[in-house]
C-alpha cells in the first residue's frame, strides 16, 4: 500500500480524534478494537481492513470515505452487528449523538427516519 495514502490516512484520524478531546485509548473503546490497532493506524504503520475503517468512522461520527477519501465503496460490516448508542458530544450542548444498527421492516425503518427527520426541524 502507499505509504503516502497511509500516513494521510493516520493524521485524518489523529485529527478527528482530537477534536472530541479523545486520546488513542479512548478512541480505541468507542471503536470497540485494540489499543494497538489505533496506534498502528494514527503512525501511518498500514491502513485499517474496510471492518476496522467502518468501526473508526462510526465512532468518530463520519463517513469512511472521510477518513479514507479515495477508497471505493467499502462493503458495511456484517448486519449481525446490531448496536444503539447514545452519547453526548463535546461542544454540543443540548444535542446527543445517536447510532443504531437494525436489521427492520421497511414500515418501521420509514417511521424512524421521520422521527428523524422531524426532530431536524
Amino acid at each position: 500500500m502507499n505509504r503516502n495514502k497511509k500516513t494521510e490516512f493516520g493524521r485524518r484520524l489523529k485529527s478527528l480524534m482530537l477534536e472530541r478531546g479523545w486520546n488513542q485509548s479512548e478512541l480505541a473503546r468507542y471503536a470497540e478494537m485494540g489499543r494497538d490497532n489505533v496506534s498502528g493506524y494514527i503512525n501511518g504503520k498500514y491502513l485499517p481492513n474496510a471492518k476496522h475503517l467502518h468501526k473508526l468512522a462510526r465512532a468518530l461520527g463520519v463517513d469512511p470515505q472521510t477518513l479514507l477519501p479515495d477508497t471505493e465503496a467499502l462493503p458495511l460490516p456484517p448486519q449481525d452487528e446490531e448496536y444503539l448508542e447514545i452519547r453526548n458530544i463535546p461542544g454540543r450542548h443540548g444535542q446527543v449523538a445517536l447510532r443504531v444498527s437494525k436489521l427492520l421492516d421497511p414500515d418501521t425503518a420509514l417511521k424512524v427516519m421521520r422521527v428523524i427527520h422531524e426532530a431536524r426541524h
